[in-house]
């Protein structure tokens, strides 16, 4: 995923499988999201990005039966 620092930035996870509804986090011991950007339990990474860079962060997704998954996301906020 690509945005860029200072300006609006919204993008949504979906699922495949297990049972719905689903929760989402960053996982523990994962990287950050930059500045002013922040995951919503419901998906939504949001929010204006303060720092250009590449930010590396593992978000887990768990269903309604407490089943995890843990996903590698890369995004990248250009200056």
């Amino acid at each position: 995923a690509i945005g860029t620092a200072g300006l609006a930035y919204n993008s949504a996870f979906s699922v495949i499988g297990g049972q719905s509804p689903y929760s989402f986090a960053i996982a523990p011991g994962s990287g950050a999201l930059p500045s002013g950007l922040s995951l919503s339990s419901t998906g939504v990474i949001s929010g204006i990005p303060a720092n250009s860079g590449i930010f590396d962060i593992v978000v887990r997704m768990t269903d309604s039966s407490s089943r995890t998954v843990d996903k590698p996301y890369a995004l990248t906020i250009n200056p």
